[in-house]
């Protein structure tokens, strides 16, 4: 089971010894793997939205949930679904019977910012960890929700492209686009409508991300994400992650590529994203670093 309580020491647990495992990933976006599969597909930021289908399914959740949260307001004013939650989890490997994920429960309230602390020696739970996070594979047992709904009830494309945003390693911005183009790339891909142009919206949210306050020069319309610095690289992937103003921003090992005052730049940013202009998110960072769950909070300790 899983330890849900914060925790504010470096100390870990003793740990089991990792599994060997080989994973791999396919480039196919709108694909979930069921859990008796072995492998697990790319985590896709830019998920394939083309599917009139699937957008209005992806609207129609949405509204009816709009609904269900006011009756259950009317009901009792004590109710309430977190926003993001792991219900006793289990992800069995087939072939080796090992429970990868072994019963994880969690839950993740809007306006907050939490860590996952994961075994730095386990890196097949770190991986499938997110797997299961992000809708790529369904669990062998339990449910991971978005409020009161469970991914297994909708399309990975309505996963990705409505309700996360996803700032992880597995999917670099990319070096041969501009900061704003990256932003409108993701923001095309996702279908979805928008209240503003998308140029005006990308130039705004790379403002509020801070991008190209440190060097003015550097990080100048034309310049290619390729040669920017980490930090502003980084702040780029995060206002690309909002670009789609999603309810919960998951972001793996943010700061593995940071260092002193820019790592804490960039926990200080993610941590920011809780309150978006027009509603509140929950900010989960995975990580196996304890000095960077511990500058989150809410540490959730695997």
């Amino acid at each position: 089971m899983t330890d849900t309580t914060n925790h504010t020491d470096d100390s870990k647990d003793q740990i089991a010894e990792s599994i060997d495992y080989e994973v791999t990933f396919d480039d196919d976006p709108d694909t979930a793997i069921p859990a008796e599969h072995t492998e697990i597909t790319e985590i896709s930021e830019t998920p394939d939205m083309s599917d009139n289908d699937t957008s209005a399914q992806a609207a129609s959740r949405l509204d009816h949930e709009m609904e269900a949260e006011k009756r259950d307001v009317r009901e009792s004013v004590f109710k309430s679904y977190p926003l993001y939650s792991f219900q006793n989890v289990t992800l069995v490997e087939r072939k080796s019977g090992t429970a990868v994920l072994d019963g994880v429960n969690f839950e993740c309230q809007a306006g907050r910012a939490y860590a996952i602390l994961v075994p730095d020696d386990n890196p097949l739970m770190h991986t499938m960890l997110l797997s299961v996070m992000c809708g790529i594979t369904l669990p062998s047992s339990g449910h991971v929700l978005s409020k009161s709904t469970s991914f297994a009830e909708m399309a990975p494309a309505e996963i990705r492209g409505y309700r996360l945003g996803l700032v992880m390693p597995q999917f670099p911005i990319r070096a041969d686009l501009t900061a704003e183009q990256n932003l409108l790339y993701a923001m095309d891909a996702s279908n979805r409508n928008f209240l503003n142009t998308k140029s005006v919206i990308a130039r705004d949210l790379l403002k509020k991300v801070g991008f190209g306050t440190s060097d003015s020069a550097v990080t100048s319309n034309g310049t290619k994400a390729g040669k920017l610095p980490p930090l502003e690289m980084m702040r780029v992937s995060v206002a690309r992650a909002i670009s789609r103003d999603p309810e919960i921003v998951i972001a793996d090992e943010p700061c593995a590529t940071l260092s002193g005052e820019d790592s804490d730049t960039m926990i200080k940013l993610l941590k920011a994203q809780t309150h978006g202009h027009n509603k509140s998110r929950a900010v989960i960072v995975v990580t196996e670093d304890p000095q960077v769950a511990r500058k989150v909070g809410n540490v959730i300790k695997l």
